[in-house]
């Protein structure tokens, strides 16, 4: 995967693009439970139809990427814009890293918030997972440090009182 990031980030091509994302994909779906459900429903070719319609915007974010110096959270990344759904043609679009990652925890945390019935404790569980899985990948990605200690607070709150967390200005 090294040896495709280089290749990314010297010379990208729909092709390489695709090629290093389906690998990616295939990974995480492969490692990690929460992927596991949704599984991969696109192909390669698909995927690479999908980096040459979008190439203008991919090489857009790719000159950020470049111009700070390949930082990871400037890097162009295919996102889902509906998390509950898998990776499919119409459910993607290209954001940078930081920004698909921070969408993420801002939409865990907005849950937590507005779960408030009897009925969402059977669901905490399952929130409290994503946020501990979530906020690991916060800590690994280097967010800023408000948000870590949000997501802290958050789920230190939730463990303490087994019921919804209400956010103090809600």
């Amino acid at each position: 995967m090294a040896q495709d990031t280089f290749k990314i980030q010297s010379n990208p091509t729909p092709a390489r693009v695709a090629a290093a994302t389906l690998s990616s994909i295939s990974n995480r779906v492969r490692e990690n439970a929460l992927y596991k459900k949704r599984g991969v429903n696109i192909t390669l070719e698909q995927l690479e139809k999908f980096y040459t319609q979008n190439w203008a915007r991919f090489m857009e974010l790719h000159s950020i990427w470049k111009r700070n110096r390949f930082i990871r959270k400037f890097r162009p990344t295919l996102d889902r814009v509906d998390n509950e759904r898998g990776y499919e043609v119409d459910n993607l679009q290209i954001l940078p890293f930081g920004e698909n990652v921070s969408k993420d925890m801002s939409k865990i945390i907005t849950d937590w918030h507005s779960s408030q019935s009897k009925t969402e404790k059977n669901n905490r569980r399952e929130l409290m997972k994503k946020i501990s899985v979530l906020g690991g990948i916060a800590r690994a990605k280097k967010l800023s440090a408000k948000r870590r200690k949000e997501i802290a607070t958050v789920a230190s709150h939730a463990r303490k009182s087994r019921i919804a967390y209400k956010h103090p200005s809600a």
